[in-house]
């Protein structure tokens, strides 16, 4: 009686056995620049080829070329100095400025000062401060501008005075005369700080002893013409390293 194998299925067995960490230990674990090397394998993660195939991961020279040193964290930060960051968002605005008519403002903080002027982002419209900034709660200042323009018909449009408030305003400079008896300073350069954090991945992987046997052993069907099926059990390793690079590769996402 012939039997022909449709299809097959691998199934966790009983008395399995995990070796992934040991095996990835010695082959990553101990000198992961390879990952470099396991990089060129995977086309098709364009992050993990951008980085580690282009010889992103270096060795610290000061404990040795064939060894690692430990990090005490997995978190790592930076600042990077900008200029000009500073965005003000509005709270509320009164008034359109149609005829050189005051424009009341209200911002979260005590930023524009008198002279100043700033822009709208979203309406690319520049407007002078006309008043030092009042005070009316401890995260609400009231500032009076008019529209730098040099048509009295500009106005702001009525729909973004009706939902003005979270839109952005950013600083641009100030009109004091050099001996004015006030003038303000602006931070022209801010800093942000940035944060990340090192991602560890795990991949575990069981089987029997069985199946250890027989992962290599090819099973073919019928006589070895060209449409027979050929079979073979998956390789564990194959199987481990493919997925620990698909989730590696997915943080970047």
């Amino acid at each position: 009686m012939a039997i022909r194998i449709g299809n097959f299925t691998t199934v966790r067995p009983e008395m399995s056995n995990t070796r992934t960490y040991e095996d990835f230990s010695k082959f990553l674990g101990v000198k992961p620049e390879r990952i470099g090397l396991v990089a060129k394998l995977y086309d098709q993660y364009t992050f993990t080829g951008l980085t580690e195939a282009l010889f992103n991961t270096y060795t610290n020279e000061k404990v040795g070329k064939n060894s690692w040193q430990r990090l005490n964290a997995y978190m790592y930060e930076w600042d990077l100095e900008v200029e000009r960051i500073k965005r003000v968002p509005i709270i509320s605005v009164e008034g359109n400025g149609l005829n050189a008519s005051d424009i009341v403002f209200r911002f979260p903080e005590n930023y524009y000062q008198k002279y100043d002027t700033f822009i709208i982002e979203e309406l690319r419209q520049y407007i002078i401060v006309m008043n030092r900034p009042q005070r009316i709660a401890d995260n609400c200042y009231l500032v009076i501008g008019k529209i730098v323009d040099n048509d009295y018909s500009a106005a702001l449009p009525s729909n973004f005075t009706n939902n003005a408030a979270g839109k952005l305003t950013r600083f641009v400079t100030n009109f004091v005369p050099e001996l004015h008896e006030e003038g303000y300073t602006k931070y022209q350069n801010s800093t942000e700080k940035f944060r990340g954090f090192i991602s560890t991945h795990r991949c575990d992987i069981d089987y029997s002893a069985q199946y250890m046997s027989m992962e290599d052993v090819f099973i073919q069907i019928g006589k070895g013409k060209d449409d027979d099926p050929v079979y073979k059990l998956p390789g564990v390793k194959k199987v481990l390293l493919d997925n620990f690079m698909q989730v590696r590769e997915g943080k970047f996402t």
